[in-house]
């Protein structure tokens, strides 16, 4: 699985190809000359540098994440309490449900609103 000869991909943080495989006795990685980033402190430092995420999966993750909120903000959208008067004694079922019901509304609502400005 580790190949001596592996090809270094770019450090990962400054994008840089400056890099220094080796060690001594306190270090064995991979070091950015760069940004002096290292990475992992092992022997199998080539291989496991270059292990990243590939484009394609994060694309995907991306896609899957937007297909959510946009699922998510549906259900938010058409959510319509039967009543925002409380039912039911307290402590019942049907007010512990309905109470339930408020608050997942509330918290996807906020989580949609966090999304939108972060993406």
């Amino acid at each position: 699985m580790t190949n001596p000869q592996h090809t270094l991909r770019p450090c990962p943080f400054c994008k840089g190809s400056r890099l220094r495989l080796g060690g001594d006795d306190k270090f064995v990685g991979v070091c950015c000359l760069d940004c002096d980033a290292v990475g992992p402190n092992h022997y199998q430092t080539g291989y496991d540098w270059s292990i990243r995420a590939s484009d394609a999966t994060i694309v995907r993750q991306r896609e899957l994440i937007e297909k959510m909120r946009v699922a998510l903000q549906g259900m938010v959208n058409h959510f319509k309490p039967f009543t925002l008067k409380p039912i039911g004694a307290p402590y019942s079922q049907a007010r512990m449900d309905q109470d339930a019901q408020l608050a997942a509304h509330e918290e996807a609502r906020a989580l949609i609103e966090q999304a939108e400005k972060e993406l």
